[in-house]
């Protein structure tokens, strides 16, 4: 039998040793770019985030100016009481008595024109082939020629959705909104960046514990956008709904 010397086996000691080492290393490692990984998420969250916001307040902000009328001051008091069409000239959705949801991504903007009658009053038709079909209609994404691509969504979250509820005596609102697929309001990187994104605007943060009082303030105070922490619903006003009982409920937390 062959016979081992008593150094051989001192040997495997330093050995284990710097696998030991090694794994301590490549834990600490893991644990770092998991960290790193988290704050990456979070900034593109709250970056994404806010550049669609602005995107969509000035792709919106263009079509209300272009559908807004100038009607002459010499037409007296019922030509200025037609300065404001019904849906106060931003994009519609669905109808002006039946609002639905539309993609942002699919608005289009339809310009209104005047139309005075012979005992000079005004009335707001929109341009069209007589059978409700809008000849003149064009993408919010294009005004002015210009051709502009809305990004996509932040990874894990819905495409925005828009709804135009200022139909007639309504006042519910006129909105944007985004959420995550799955919220969930212990996930931090959903959270923080919705949170860092919302502090770039005139914005309200709706707390998990009595966020109706905060709502109430934030329709008050006219903010630009609200952000409802326990959903994670991003909202913006692009007119904001005359009250809480008035507003429309895509236009809510």
């Amino acid at each position: 039998m062959k016979n081992f010397s008593a150094s051989a086996g001192i040997a495997i000691g330093p050995i284990l040793f710097v696998i030991f080492i090694l794994g301590i290393v490549a834990a600490a490692f893991a644990s770092s770019s998991g960290v790193f990984s988290g704050a990456i998420s979070i900034d593109r969250i709250s970056s994404d985030i806010a550049v669609q916001t602005g995107l969509i307040k000035s792709a919106v902000s263009s079509c209300k100016a272009k559908s807004a009328l100038r009607i002459s001051l010499s037409k007296g008091q019922k030509g200025e009481a037609c300065l404001t069409p019904s849906g106060q000239g931003y994009p519609l959705s669905g109808s002006e008595t039946y609002p639905e949801r539309a993609l942002v991504r699919e608005l289009v903007c339809s310009p209104m024109t005047e139309r005075v009658d012979s005992l000079g009053n005004c009335y707001f038709v929109t341009d069209n082939d007589g059978f409700g079909k809008i000849e003149h209609a064009f993408s919010i994404w294009n005004l002015e020629g210009s051709q502009t691509v809305f990004p996509s969504p932040p990874k894990g979250f819905r495409d925005w959705e828009y709804i135009n509820a200022e139909a007639p005596f309504s006042h519910g609102g006129v909105c944007a909104w985004i959420s995550p697929v799955n919220p969930d309001s212990d996930n931090v990187s959903f959270t923080e960046g919705l949170i860092r994104a919302a502090a770039k605007f005139n914005s309200a943060v709706l707390p998990i514990d009595s966020p109706e009082a905060v709502l109430v303030e934030a329709i008050k105070d006219k903010k630009e956008v609200v952000l409802a922490v326990s959903s994670q619903k991003f909202i913006i006003w692009l007119r904001p709904p005359q009250s809480l009982s008035s507003a429309n409920p895509n236009c809510l937390p």
